[in-house]
């Protein structure tokens, strides 16, 4: 993971990513994976890692920020979903970040948000 970036490929989106990083990098000094992934982390707020390394992240937010929901989105499709529904979130509601159940068991979204059947 550490090894050097080769900025060939045809995704241009990762591409143009890559670019934008680098061209702010130490003249002379090529950049390593770790040192792209962990610039776009910081300019971007994404997490990556393990799901317990994100979910460690995600707790430490909770702790330090107070923050009191997230929006997940996925890199790879349709199995990064799967590693959300099936890992992260079993972990967060282990550790108490995630609800277990709903207001309205089976209820709409609009039910649930007003936590009454029919509202």
């Amino acid at each position: 993971m550490d090894g050097e970036v080769s900025l060939g490929g045809p995704n241009n989106n990762l591409r143009t990513t890559v670019e934008g990083i680098t061209r702010q990098k130490v003249p002379g000094k090529s950049l390593t994976k770790r040192e792209i992934i962990e610039n776009y982390k910081a300019r971007s707020g994404s997490l990556f890692g393990s799901y317990i390394e994100v979910a460690d992240e995600i707790e430490r937010w909770v702790r330090d920020y107070d923050i009191d929901g997230l929006n997940l989105g996925v890199s790879v499709y349709p199995e990064g979903l799967h590693d959300i529904v099936d890992l992260l979130v079993p972990e967060l509601q282990k550790r108490g970040l995630f609800h277990l159940d709903y207001e309205v068991p089976g209820g709409t979204l609009r039910e649930n948000l007003n936590g009454q059947k029919g509202q």
